[in-house]
């Protein structure tokens, strides 16, 4: 790669990431497919391995390097979160192909070969023979297609765009975005089931502008001229209340590319619930309404931002960055859609910013300002006094040992810090979800199966009990991570990427010496915990365990298909029953 720039901001993503033992070209592949879905979906890839799943193309020849499924603009990896997100009664799907290449010009012959495999994909009839990663995204299209998720469809869904990014700083001619605008039209003719085809070039500038805005790597300057500083606040750098024009609000939401920054949203607990929403209908209302746009300011509840670095430059003028909106999501979303209308100019947003770096002060900011409407459990679970000693017992403890992970309760709470961990030893709270369900709870089917959303809401009594002790959550975070550096060493295992969890569950019961585990209340469970984590310090010892784990694990599965009938479009690692073998094989062993 020749753009040493690009290079660098793919090394070091690569490095926190634990993907960088990765060839060149499959690293470069990683970092657009999260640099483009980032933007869209900010916590997509929140755990490393999400990235490898939406690889479709290991072989390097097929044409499509990442398929996405992108549903109300969250990603999709099961059945079950399409029909999660169905419960609005509305869906918005995007299907996103990606490929990229490391040369530093495009290829018309590539673009060719990338628009025709598009087009076979979403063309293949629904009994076909394809290879098994595409079965995935696969399913989750002919799940958008079914009876009772096609009538909740937009007007404007679902739509196709195709990516295509490569490692030049130069744009692309006339003669590749007229031959990508020609197949698009040639692909909207065809295939009449999606309402829109679109072709993107993303060049080194492109991909790096767009990561820094994913990653939070911007400040923004705002004229806050009707402001009032308020007294002394204990944890409080500094704090401010009062009225901003909606042109200089927009300037904290929108980025360069006129696109709105989704993630400075993460720790507002209601995402966008759309422009038909009344509420949103009636704030867009008074948006437009020239009689009393003046009043704006008087109607609306307005907006909270949280940032980590807040500067008075004088005059009114206030440098911002690493900021949150933890509240006023649909009042800065209506904001955004209306951003051309003609009495912006005259609107005044009420504004409270808060500058502190006290992780309790903004859980009881996002609380205290997300009660006056229901809002999922999830929303504050991680945001209560339990989770908090969590964080701390491993942050501690698995420094203790040497291998240091942070536990995240909000998203980013440690990304944004100047000097943030490795990605890689960052685990939130999706990601203990799937791993204590894993390994501990010993129900792998579920993690792959299930959105952590949906786990927490069918098994919350068996997660995160007042009088749980922390070890095993510890345990489990640690196996996966352990699991997952070995993965990054050595030639491609996409079985063990696959089963991870289901070897994770044997790891586990085979330092316990059976198959029935320790109450998680018990001072046993903290016995058992602390052997796991001296068993993952022990290198040599945890890659030969880990080998045969997964060598028996690879029998088994390789056994219950030939008796049970399951097949790729059904695979065994999805099942319940298929866990429970598994652990009933291991417990004979």
């Amino acid at each position: 790669m020749e753009h040493r720039i690009l290079q660098s901001y793919v090394d070091e993503f690569c490095i926190s990431s634990q993907i960088d033992k990765l060839p060149l070209h499959k690293r470069f592949e990683y970092f657009t497919n999260y640099t483009i879905v980032s933007q869209i979906h900010p916590e997509a890839f929140s755990e490393v391995a999400n990235l490898a799943e939406v690889d479709v193309d290991t072989s390097g020849t097929f044409g499509i390097d990442a398929i996405v499924v992108i549903v109300n603009n969250n990603i999709v990896r099961s059945e079950s979160d399409i029909d999660l997100l169905a419960k609005s009664n509305n869906i918005d799907a995007k299907i996103i192909f990606i490929q990229s290449k490391t040369s530093k010009n495009i290829d018309s012959g590539d673009v060719l070969k990338f628009m025709e495999a598009t087009k076979i994909f979403l063309t293949s009839p629904r009994d076909g023979e394809r290879d098994e990663s595409l079965q995935q995204p696969y399913e989750l299209l002919s799940h958008l297609f079914s009876t009772k998720i096609a009538r909740l469809h937009s007007s404007n869904s679902p739509e196709c765009l195709m990516a295509y990014s490569y490692a030049g700083s130069q744009a692309p001619d006339d003669f590749p975005v007229t031959l990508a605008e020609q197949r698009c039209a040639e692909l909207r003719s065809t295939i009449q089931d999606f309402k829109r085809f679109s072709f993107e070039f993303w060049n080194a500038e492109l991909l790096i502008d767009t990561f820094k805005q994913v990653e939070n790597q911007f400040e923004i300057e705002i004229r806050f001229k009707n402001n009032l500083p308020l007294d002394s606040i204990s944890d409080v750098d500094q704090a401010y209340i009062g009225y901003i024009d909606a042109p200089e609000f927009l300037k904290l939401i929108v980025d360069p590319n006129g696109s709105i920054r989704r993630n400075v949203f993460f720790d507002n607990v209601r995402d966008f619930q759309g422009s038909d929403n009344s509420v949103n209908t009636e704030i867009a209302e008074a948006i437009k309404d020239i009689g009393s746009v003046d009043k704006f300011v008087l109607y609306n509840n307005g907006i909270t931002a949280v940032a980590s670095f807040m500067k008075n430059l004088g005059a009114n003028r206030f440098l911002l960055r690493n900021y949150q909106i933890v509240n006023g999501c649909q009042t800065s979303n209506v904001l955004y859609l209306n951003r051309s209308s003609s009495s912006l100019e005259k609107i005044s947003v009420p504004i409270k910013i808060v500058h502190t770096n006290d992780a309790d002060v903004v859980g009881r900011i996002i609380r205290a300002n997300n009660r006056q409407t229901p809002v999922p459990n999830e929303a504050f679970v991680a945001l209560e006094k339990w989770h908090k000693r969590l964080q701390e017992y491993v942050s501690i403890e698995s420094r203790r040992i040497g291998e240091n992970l942070f536990y995240e309760r909000r998203s980013r709470e440690y990304s944004l810090l100047d000097q943030a961990p490795e990605k890689k030893r960052i685990i939130g709270l999706h990601g203990m979800i799937r791993a204590y369900t894993g390994a501990f709870l010993q129900r792998p089917h579920m993690v792959i199966a299930n959105n952590p959303t949906e786990i927490l809401r069918t098994r919350g009594d068996h997660l995160f009990g007042e009088k749980h002790q922390f070890g095993p959550y510890l345990a489990s975070a640690m196996l996966i991570y352990k699991i997952q550096d070995h993965l990054n060493k050595v030639a491609s295992n996409s079985f063990l990427q696959k089963h991870r969890y289901h070897v994770a569950m044997l790891l586990v019961a085979g330092k316990n010496g059976h198959m029935t585990l320790p109450d998680p209340k018990s001072n046993k469970a903290n016995i058992l915990s602390e052997h796991i984590l001296v068993f993952c310090m022990d290198n040599s010892r945890f890659i030969e365990t880990l080998r045969i784990a997964v060598e028996f694990t690879k029998s088994i599965h390789d056994e219950f298909v030939k008796t049970r009938g399951y097949t790729p479009r059904n695979p065994p690692l999805r099942s319940g029953e298929f866990s429970d073998y598994l652990l009933q094989k291991f417990g004979n062993a």
